[in-house]
């Protein structure tokens, strides 16, 4: 039984003990109704996704992150091996006209999921570093170049990695500071 049904059964069951006359079917059903939109919007909202970038580390391709605020397109440009982790070189490619200084945004990365494994148990391996920030700016209309270093990972292990939470300090607009 989901939280839905569940939810709606004991809202049900609390509107007929406040019907004072069991022939009010109409007011019973105006209730009902109006639960089944609450829980529609609650359920709405908590399963409201969020804006991310899956790239494949072993494919020369891109992928888009659009928020409402950022429009960026990231590809990974390199790869190399330090000491026990890795430095991925990754594109980011500044759709707009403005210039953003302090972009900010959390990685997730680790081995590629299996085909037969359980999504939870692989999910639970990835690992996840917050607030990597571009040293530079990310410049209007161009790719911009940003090495993340990620600790704990082989080359031959590196087959996935998400970009999320995007986020910056500031915006210039041709001279314009903000």
């Amino acid at each position: 039984m989901n939280i839905k049904t569940l939810t709606i059964g004991l809202c049900v069951a609390l509107a007929l003990g406040a019907c004072k006359d069991n022939n009010d079917t109409q007011q019973l059903q105006r209730q009902i109704d109006a639960l089944e939109k609450k829980v529609q919007s609650l359920e709405n909202a908590a399963f409201k996704p969020v804006p991310q970038v899956q790239l494949d580390p072993a494919t020369k391709s891109y992928d888009y992150y659009e928020d409402g605020r950022y429009r960026f397109a990231f590809a990974i440009e390199n790869i190399r091996q330090q000491a026990d982790g890795l430095v991925v070189q990754i594109s980011i490619g500044n759709l707009s006209t403005a210039t953003f200084s302090g972009v900010s945004f959390t990685v997730d990365y680790g081995r590629r999921e299996g085909e037969s494994e359980n999504p939870a148990t692989w999910y639970s391996s990835v690992r996840e570093i917050k607030n990597v920030t571009a040293p530079n700016d990310i410049f209007a209309s161009r790719w911009n170049i940003v090495e993340v270093s990620l600790p704990n990972i082989k080359q031959e292990d590196f087959g996935y990695l998400s970009i999320m939470d995007v986020n910056s300090k500031s915006i210039q607009f041709s001279g314009y500071a903000r």
